[in-house]
């Protein structure tokens, strides 16, 4: 058989496939692994990690540069995750950091206009719930949490606390992870988590778990670390204290920059994000090779990682 251009193409995107189909059902989870690459993951720059409730959808990020960003999701199909498209309510605005509250409503961070606004204007905590096969228009939550201020990362405890990312009054650094306490469906005045978690430099996208017993996040205030940001981890005491943050190790962190934790619905699975920037033989370039890491999935645009939750259990 005579093998052209269109021919090789071919093969090289069955390989691709296959290779792909093969590492999704031959992965060692106690290890760090990329989520779905390929279909999720890409040459774009994808974060966050928000698997519904009922774990038939995924929801991420997906970040062309620092001015066009889209919440997108894939769902999944005989158990492989398909076709990723933008979710009906994003793509116009910078739209990031999609979570599931425990009621089934999707939060994020965005920073479309307020009702009666026409400008873009500071991020802002908004939230989208289900409607038959579609989602409700995006909705804001009041200035008690929305500030004049950003606000990051909502995250959700299984009784409905909100743990967000925010620089507000009496902050104690340049961001700080803030506690907003439900009183029946109403969030209650922010709330700083103290100095036990915050310090003078940034914290934050923070992960709270279900029962609030502790509480993931990307800090540079905490000791050198390995890169130039590691995901920590806090535990509570008997007496509702949080103790000093622990790194997560070599594990999962790395000379580049780990942010966004999050885990699955049953806790079982460890999400997180990473951009680590490839570098060449011997620091010298040549084009090929810049093509190359360019057009790959792991390329330090920012990827989606997943690996078994049991360990951080282990760091008590």
């Amino acid at each position: 058989m005579k093998y052209t251009m269109k021919n090789y193409a071919a093969l090289s995107v069955l390989l691709a496939l296959t290779i792909i189909s093969c590492s999704r059902k031959n992965a060692d989870t106690s290890q760090v692994n990329l989520w779905a690459p390929g279909t999720i993951n890409t040459h774009m720059s994808e974060r966050d990690a928000a698997l519904s409730p009922n774990e038939e959808r995924f929801f991420f990020t997906v970040q062309l540069t620092r001015q066009h960003s889209a919440i997108c999701y894939a769902t999944k199909l005989t158990g492989k995750w398909i076709r990723p498209r933008i979710a009906e309510f994003s793509g116009e605005y910078m739209d990031i950091e999609p979570v599931f509250h425990p009621n089934g409503n999707l939060y994020f961070s965005s920073n479309r206009p307020l009702d009666g606004e026409t400008e873009t204007g500071d991020y802002n905590i908004w939230y989208v719930k289900p409607e038959a096969d579609a989602w409700s228009k995006p909705i804001a939550l009041d200035t008690v949490v929305n500030s004049d201020g950003n606000e990051f990362y909502p995250s959700f405890a299984a009784n409905g606390n909100l743990y967000f990312t925010a620089t507000l009054p009496n902050g104690i650094g340049s961001e700080d992870l803030w506690l907003s306490k439900n009183s029946n469906g109403v969030f209650l005045s922010p709330e700083n988590l103290g100095d036990s978690i915050n310090t003078a430099q940034f914290e934050y996208n923070s992960f709270i778990s279900p029962d609030e017993s502790f509480i993931l996040f990307t800090t540079h205030g905490w000791g050198e670390g390995y890169g130039s940001g590691d995901i920590y981890v806090s535990f509570k005491d008997e007496n509702g204290a949080w103790h000093s943050p622990k790194n997560l190790g070599e594990k999962i962190n790395t000379p580049g920059f780990e942010f966004c934790p999050a885990l699955s619905p049953d806790g079982k699975t460890f999400f997180f994000t990473r951009k680590n920037i490839p570098t060449p033989e011997n620091y010298k370039w040549n084009y090929f090779e810049m093509m190359s890491s360019f057009s790959s999935i792991e390329n330090g645009q920012g990827n989606i990682y997943y690996v078994d939750a049991d360990f951080i259990n282990d760091l008590r």
